[in-house]
């Protein structure tokens, strides 16, 4: 549960991201970021998901394994606005 719930926040977080490209007058730039984005994050949980049906593995390898891909999903989804590139993404209360 908390594996897929780090990619609803990845997804979440985009979405968010691509409202502020859009309102700030910049759809085609904020949707081209979004796709780039949330393609990665879709096929990074598709082909787990996928795996872990198939291979149903319980050991610690498997654990840290999961637990590294949750914690570069996420940062993935946080450094979004940097991966973007654009100035529209960037607010002024977070960190440079």
């Amino acid at each position: 549960m908390l594996f897929d719930l780090c990619f609803v926040v990845a997804v979440a977080f985009l979405a968010a991201e691509l409202h502020h490209g859009i309102a700030a007058g910049h759809p085609l730039a904020a949707i081209t970021a979004y796709a780039l984005l949330f393609i990665p994050i879709w096929w990074a949980w598709m082909s787990y998901t996928w795996f872990a049906t198939a291979f149903s593995h319980d050991d610690p390898l498997t654990r840290v394994r999961t637990f590294a891909q949750m914690g570069g999903v996420l940062a993935l989804a946080g450094r979004s606005h940097r991966r973007a590139g654009a100035s529209w993404c960037r607010s002024p209360s977070r960190m440079p």
